[in-house]
């Protein structure tokens, strides 16, 4: 594995946004500890999607059932004032 290997999976990560890249190496030069470094950052940025994915679920979880919540209130009220 070269530099310009680690180069074009950087370039194609930043291009289509994929993060499931990895860069394959045996290396244990310099570039090769970029190119180690490099799949860690990516699977960490997976971790963190994955982790924020979840979290946007719980608010639209909790949200609906708030929303259902005010729903049965309002009705509540206007059947008392009738």
């Amino acid at each position: 594995m070269g530099i310009t290997q680690l180069k074009d999976t950087m370039n194609k990560a930043a291009d289509t946004q994929d993060l499931s890249l990895v860069v394959n190496t045996s290396s244990n030069d310099e570039i090769g500890e970029m190119a180690r470094v490099f799949n860690n950052m990516l699977g960490n940025f997976r971790d963190l999607i994955t982790s924020v994915n979840l979290s946007v679920n719980t608010v639209n979880e909790a949200t609906g059932s708030l929303s259902k919540n005010i729903n049965l209130a309002n009705s509540g009220v206007d059947f008392q004032i009738q």
